[in-house]
C-alpha cells in the first residue's frame, strides 16, 4: 500500500468516527430513546414477573433460555427510537446541505450514522439482558442452558433491529418526513403480523415464504433432548429475523434439535359447536441449525441491499437528497472543490471526465463564484474562514478585471477551477 492510499485509509477512519461521534452523542440527547427504553423494561418485567403475579412460582431452570431475547415488538420499537430523525430529520431542519458540503463520500456518512445506531442498540440490549438473567435467577431458581453464547446475544439483537432501521433509513429518504418514517415502519411490522396469521390459515403451506421478510416468520415447537436425555417440552419458536438472538441461544443448547411448524387450515364448514375452526392439516420439520443458519443469512442480506447501499444505480438520487437532486454529481464535485480548494484524490477520475463549459456555465448561472455570496454561504453552512479567505483572494482578481476580454476572463476562471494542472 502506498503512502497516498494510506493517507486516504487514515482520511476515511477520521471522517467516519467524526460522523460516528456526532451521531452518537446527538442520540444520547435523544429524550425519545429513554422513553423507548424505559418502554422496552417495563416489557421485559411484563415478561419475567407475569407468571408470579398469577401464582405460578414454580421452579423452572429453562425459564431463561425459553424466554430469553427481546420481542418483535420491543426490536421494532427501539429501532424506531434510534432510527427517528436521523436522515429525514436532517432534511428537516435543513442540515443535509451543509452535511452533503462537506467533503466526506455519502457512504461515510450513511455507515457512520449507522455504526452510531448499532452502538446503542449494542448497549441497551446488554442492559436488558443484564436484567433479564438477573430476574430470571431470582425468581425461577439456578437456571440452565447459559453459556458464553449469551455475549452475543445483544450483537445478534442489535442486528435484529439493524433490519428494521434499514426500512425506516430508506423511508425517511423517501418521504424526508420523520413521522411518516415512524408510522410507516410500525404499519409494516403490524400488517406483516396480521398478514402472516391471515397467510398460515388460508394457505397451508405458504407460510414458509414469511420467512424470507422482516418480522418474526414462522412459529414452531423444538423438539429436542437436553443434557443426560430429558426431553425438552413447550419450547416455542420463531423462525424470522426478530429472533435471531434467542435462536442462536436455543442452538448452543440444542445443536440436534428440531423445529417442528404444524400447518392449519382455517375451516368454517364443519366446525362444531364450541369448537375449533383450525384444522391441522400436516407440518413440516426443519433442523434448528438450518433456522439459524437461513435467518442470519437473511438479516445479512438484507442489511447489504438497503443499507450497503448494494442497490440499482438509479437509486442513486434517492440518497443524495433534495440538495443534491439539483445538482448533478460531475458539478457538485467540481464545486466542492472550488469551495475547499482542495482537491480529493477520489475525485480525480470524475474530473478528467467533467467537461469544462458544463462546469463553467453550472458555475457561472449558481453565481458560485461572487466572493460575497461565498461568505453568505459560510454564515449559513459554517465551512472554514480560512478556505473563504483564499478563495476570495483567488477569486477577486477575476470578478474586478472588467478590461479584459470575455475569453481571457473564461481562462482565468477555468483556471481557478481546475488549477494550473490540468
Amino acid at each position: 500500500m502506498n503512502e497516498t492510499s494510506k493517507k486516504k485509509e487514515r482520511r476515511e477512519w477520521t471522517q467516519l468516527f467524526a460522523i460516528f461521534k456526532y451521531e452518537f452523542l446527538w442520540n444520547l440527547r435523544k429524550k425519545k430513546v429513554l422513553i423507548m427504553f424505559l418502554i422496552s423494561i417495563g416489557l421485559a418485567s411484563l415478561g419475567l414477573f407475569l407468571p408470579s403475579i398469577l401464582g405460578d412460582t414454580v421452579s423452572d431452570p429453562y425459564f431463561i433460555i425459553k424466554n430469553m431475547g427481546p420481542s418483535g415488538f420491543i426490536v421494532v420499537l427501539l429501532a424506531v427510537a434510534v432510527a427517528m430523525r436521523s436522515i429525514s430529520g436532517e432534511f428537516e431542519a435543513g442540515t443535509i446541505e451543509p452535511l452533503a458540503s462537506k467533503p466526506v463520500p455519502r457512504k461515510i456518512v450513511y455507515l457512520g450514522k449507522l455504526l452510531a445506531m448499532f452502538v446503542i442498540l449494542l448497549i441497551v440490549y446488554s442492559i436488558l439482558d443484564v436484567y433479564f438473567i438477573a430476574g430470571g435467577w431470582l425468581l425461577y431458581g439456578s437456571q440452565k442452558g447459559l453459556n458464553l453464547i449469551l455475549f452475543l446475544l445483544p450483537f445478534m439483537a442489535a442486528l435484529s433491529s439493524l433490519v428494521w432501521i434499514s426500512i425506516s433509513l430508506v423511508l425517511g429518504t423517501l418521504t424526508k418526513n420523520s413521522i411518516l418514517a415512524r408510522l410507516g415502519v410500525i404499519g409494516i411490522f403490524f400488517g406483516m403480523s396480521v398478514a402472516s396469521g391471515i397467510i398460515t390459515v388460508t394457505s397451508p403451506g405458504a407460510g414458509k415464504a414469511l420467512n424470507y421478510l422482516p418480522g418474526g416468520g414462522e412459529s414452531g415447537d423444538i423438539q429436542a433432548e437436553f443434557g443426560e436425555n430429558i426431553p425438552i417440552k413447550n419450547f416455542s419458536i420463531s423462525t424470522g429475523t426478530d429472533r435471531m438472538a434467542p435462536n442462536l441461544l436455543l442452538y448452543s443448547n440444542f445443536q440436534s434439535a428440531q423445529v417442528i411448524v404444524k400447518e392449519y387450515k382455517l375451516d368454517l364448514e364443519n366446525i362444531d359447536v364450541g369448537g375449533n375452526p383450525l384444522k391441522e392439516v400436516g407440518l413440516h420439520s426443519d433442523p434448528l441449525s438450518t433456522v439459524v443458519g437461513e435467518t442470519a443469512m437473511k438479516s445479512f442480506t438484507t442489511l447489504r441491499n438497503v443499507v450497503l447501499m448494494k442497490r440499482d444505480p438509479q437509486d442513486e438520487e434517492i440518497l443524495k437528497g433534495e440538495w443534491l437532486e439539483r445538482t448533478a454529481m460531475k458539478s457538485f464535485t467540481t464545486l466542492r472543490n472550488v469551495v475547499l480548494m482542495k482537491r480529493d484524490p477520489q475525485d480525480e477520475e470524475i474530473l478528467k471526465e467533467l467537461e469544462e463549459e458544463e462546469a463553467l456555465n453550472f458555475i457561472m448561472e449558481n453565481d458560485f463564484c461572487n466572493p460575497h455570496q461565498l461568505v453568505r454561504d459560510e454564515r449559513k453552512i459554517g465551512l472554514r474562514k480560512r478556505f473563504f479567505q483564499q478563495l476570495f483572494e483567488r477569486t477577486n482578481t477575476y470578478m474586478m478585471n472588467t478590461t479584459v476580454s470575455v475569453e481571457e476572463n473564461q481562462k482565468q476562471l477555468r483556471d481557478i477551477v481546475f488549477g494550473d494542472d490540468r
